[in-house]
């Protein structure tokens, strides 16, 4: 999917790492990988906390209303919401027995 929308193997990749958005407790944070954009960055970190902590701190909210219009805001707060919701009920309910199931890591294509 991430492909199919232009991202690139390395973004693919730091997409995954969410360190610099919950480092280890007592580690300092690490810089996000130069793959990210800065509105991809704001993005992960916006979704995560939504997801994790549900309440978004107003740094967290600011930090990605500097790159998206009030639509754009309402618009990316009800597609992750959405995502957490159907995500949470075919987890409940195991539809397709793939509750326990690994989401597969990134295949990087070979540059040879």
């Amino acid at each position: 999917m991430g492909r199919a929308a232009g991202l690139t193997d390395d973004q693919l990749l730091a997409i995954r790492d969410i360190s610099y958005v919950r480092p280890e407790k007592k580690q300092p944070r690490p810089s996000p990988s130069p793959a990210l954009t800065p509105v991809m960055v704001a993005a992960i970190a916006y979704a995560d906390v939504m997801t994790v902590d549900v309440k978004v701190p107003q740094e967290v909210f600011d930090a990605l209303k500097v790159h998206l219009d009030n639509q754009e805001m309402f618009e990316a707060t009800a597609v992750i919401a959405g995502y957490n919701m159907i995500s949470r009920i075919l987890l409940a309910t195991d539809v397709g027995d793939l509750a326990n199931t690994e989401v597969p890591q990134v295949k990087v294509k070979s540059k040879l």
